[in-house]
């Protein structure tokens, strides 16, 4: 039988987690089910995760009053995936980056004060989203946090 950082591992790498849309914390909900609509029931486990939502998509929604509808009759609504230039996803890590300046064991400032923004067009190669290019960024300031952290214990 599968361990929960299993079916949490195997969640990480489904197609959707992997272009940034959805996050899966590491110590993330796990309930173990079997999939009825299979013959024979293969079991399975539901993997709670995070979906990032910008405030500008909540701004669009509610100009079109699609929220509206959502709500009152849980309608699924189309998609659109919006391109975005790698100027703007430098900004938003960028601006994520000031916003967490200080907090304690990240590294955002050293982000900021040491990488130019074609360092930052470098580290989140490859990221198609805002919260995906800062996902990416945070594996660098967690590094730096913790390597700071680490000096200060050795003191």
């Amino acid at each position: 039988m599968a361990t929960d950082e299993q079916y949490r591992k195997a969640a990480r790498s489904l197609p959707n987690t992997e272009k940034d849309d959805i996050d899966v914390d590491r110590d993330a909900t796990v309930s173990r089910a079997e999939c009825t609509g299979s013959t024979p029931r293969i079991p399975g486990a539901w993997v709670q995760a995070w979906v990032w939502v910008y405030e500008t998509d909540c701004e669009q929604q509610d100009a079109q009053g699609a929220m509206d509808r959502v709500n009152a009759d849980w309608e699924e609504q189309p998609t659109t995936e919006r391109k975005y230039t790698r100027d703007e996803l430098v900004k938003h890590v960028k601006d994520h980056a000031l916003e967490h300046y200080d907090t304690p064991g990240m590294g955002w400032d050293f982000l900021i004060e040491c990488y130019s923004d074609k360092d930052i067009a470098e580290l989140i190669e490859g990221a198609r989203t805002p919260a995906g290019a800062i996902k990416k960024a945070k594996v660098m300031a967690s590094a730096h946090g913790e390597q700071r952290a680490a000096a200060r214990e050795d003191q």
